[in-house]
């Protein structure tokens, strides 16, 4: 080995040192029910459809008190202060003081009830129902959305940490081949192209750990981000995540899908709300016939501050036959709410219908190369260990070698990256059903 390839050697030593260190220091770890736990309740899209959706509750409940009479309770104190000068009474002679004070009081209670205003409150109730119900299904597909990013970056994190093993492994390999390579060259019956060969592998193998390590704080810190706690989190593995679970009905998976998907049930919700606004449009045509009634006493100094009471009731009727073209354009505007939503839905199923289909592919796609890779890691195993036993004797060369431990590194990381796509597509699939596949 040359001076300057020590000294390369060194300096790379150095770099791998100091990402080691970072590399250990202390993390968080988590499983993925507990990053999916606290991603939702770090996640401001979650917190805003959770509002959204008190919002609606609270928009139910104020249509649904439109049916009870409106009160109003008044009661007031009057005190007239007025001054003036002094005069003679012309009956009694007696001196009248010019100051005066005049003290009153009142006590009012009035109830108002539309009795009939066109259907108004009705449709306005059913509107707002449909819309807390739009809201709840918002917030079921924000839930999944929230959990399919939490699972995401939990994979993300986990496969990185594999693939600093499955780099360090590498490392082990390279560093074996250099050696045997280092040996034979000092028997006498290796070269010395095949020692610098093994030498490069062994330092482009260490910068993989660099990189693979790089990718894991990357990884493990966007996880820490995504459930809310400061720094790196890592993630837990789990012997679960390397079993398939039973392959999905697709037919019936299609059916629940079309039928009662979160997003579709929501755009549904807003399209019954969109009908009910119409009407409630609509009903501005008829007359509002309303009831009001109220009892109100007052007392003063007259007499003697006596409660004298006043009872009222009155019957109005309210009628608009021309509001210049307002109520028109308020009707027409609530049927153009009514083709948009409408239309979205439409939209909305041709676009899950495409997702699933996505979803199945992608399901597919990995369960068979999940098989694939895994068949690829034992044949890389099988034969790097066949050309660096045929590179011992002398039959082959340590290319072959080095090109047999490369394809073991490509299938170990194909491995790691399908069982995690498989993983993914099987959390895409329950944010688009709505519930645990």
């Amino acid at each position: 080995m040359s001076w300057r390839g020590r000294i390369a050697g060194a300096v790379l030593l150095g770099m791998i040192a100091a990402g080691h260190v970072d590399a250990q220091q202390p993390v968080q770890a988590v499983t993925l029910e507990q990053a999916i736990r606290l991603a939702r309740a770090a996640s401001p899209t979650v917190v805003t459809a959770q509002g959204s959706t008190r919002a609606a509750q609270l928009e139910t409940r104020s249509a649904l008190w439109q049916y009870i009479p409106a009160l109003t309770l008044t009661p007031g104190a009057n005190l007239l202060l007025s001054s003036g000068q002094a005069r003679l009474d012309p009956v009694t002679s007696e001196l009248i003081s010019g100051n005066q004070s005049t003290f009153s009081y009142s006590f009012g209670l009035n109830a108002t009830y539309t009795i009939f205003d066109g259907f108004m409150r009705t449709y306005q109730l059913r509107r707002q129902r449909a819309l807390e119900a739009a809201a709840n299904a918002s917030l079921t597909s924000t839930i999944f959305a929230s959990d399919y990013g939490a699972t995401q970056a939990f994979f993300a994190a986990l496969a990185d940490q594999q693939l600093v093993v499955v780099a360090q492994s590498n490392v082990a390999s390279a560093e074996a081949q250099l050696k045997l390579a280092t040996a034979k060259l000092h028997a006498g019956s290796g070269r010395l192209s095949d020692s610098l060969t093994a030498q490069g592998t062994y330092l482009q193998s260490k910068l993989g750990v660099l990189q693979a390590q790089s990718n894991l704080v990357n990884g493990e810190s966007n996880l820490g981000r995504l459930v809310g706690m400061p720094g790196r989190v890592a993630a837990l593995d789990d012997s679960t995540f390397y079993r398939l679970p039973p392959p999905v009905d697709t037919a019936a998976v299609r059916l629940e899908v079309m039928a009662s998907a979160p997003s579709l049930r929501s755009l549904a919700a807003n399209v019954t709300a969109a009908h009910e606004a119409y009407k409630s449009a609509k009903s501005t045509y008829f007359p509002t016939i309303a009831v009001s009634a109220g009892d109100n006493w007052t007392a003063n100094q007259e007499n003697n501050f006596t409660l004298t009471p006043r009872r009222s009731l009155n019957l109005g009727f309210s009628f608009s036959p021309w509001t210049s073209l307002q109520r028109e354009t308020q009707v027409e505007e609530a049927s153009i709410e009514v083709t948009d939503a409408e239309v979205e839905l439409a939209d909305q199923r041709n676009f899950l219908a495409a997702q699933v289909n996505q979803v199945f592919a992608a399901l597919s796609t990995a369960e068979e190369t999940i098989a694939v890779t895994q068949a690829s890691v034992t044949t890389g195993e099988l034969n790097l260990r066949i050309a660096t036993d045929q590179y011992r004797t002398g039959v082959s060369t340590i290319t072959d070698v080095l090109t047999a431990q490369q394809q073991l590194l490509s299938a170990q990381g194909a491995a790691v990256q399908a069982r995690y796509s498989y993983l993914l597509a099987k959390a895409q699939l329950e944010g688009i059903i709505g519930r645990k596949v």
